[in-house]
């Protein structure tokens, strides 16, 4: 075989060769891309169904404000700094609870404040209402209770300095 003919044939392979092998890569970066915008097109349809919690408190935010902004300016006095106080107070309305961004009214009662039983829990009295002696044979509780017990005022002290 002539070594021109060996050359061309060598060519002609190697084309062939390099046709297909682009072939495969064209058609692979193809469906990537196809991939890409499908993927896409997905993330965009999850992000119009799902509603950023932040943005959702801005908007509330905002609309509270622009509510803010309309009482703001009504006029109740004519001393300006009288007339912005008053602004800026919420009027009572009746029914109002603290679940409306107003301050309520809480009424205490000896349960709450822990001074009666909250439903549950240890004893801390005896039945005919003498309070109970403490266990100091049990290391914990002599622990607690001598934490609870101790005069601290010489630390407090270091450290007002």
């Amino acid at each position: 075989m002539d070594n021109k003919k060996f050359i061309q044939l060598i060519r002609a392979v190697i084309r062939e060769e390099v046709k297909t092998a682009v072939k495969e890569v064209l058609s692979e970066q193809k469906n990537v891309q196809q991939t890409k915008q499908v993927v896409n097109k997905q993330t965009a349809n999850l992000k119009e169904i799902y509603e950023d919690p932040f943005e959702k408190a801005e908007k509330i935010l905002q609309q509270s404000r622009q509510k803010e902004q309309t009482q703001s300016n009504r006029k109740f006095s004519k001393n300006p700094i009288l007339n912005e106080v008053l602004s800026q107070t919420m009027p009572f309305q009746p029914g109002m609870s603290r679940d409306d961004g107003s301050y309520g009214t809480m009424n205490f009662n000896a349960n709450m404040i822990g001074y009666g039983e909250m439903g549950g829990g240890l004893p801390t009295h005896n039945p005919d209402g003498a309070p109970l002696q403490i266990n100091h044979a049990n290391k914990e509780v002599a622990a607690v209770a001598k934490a609870m017990t101790r005069d601290y005022s010489e630390l407090v002290k270091k450290f007002k300095k």
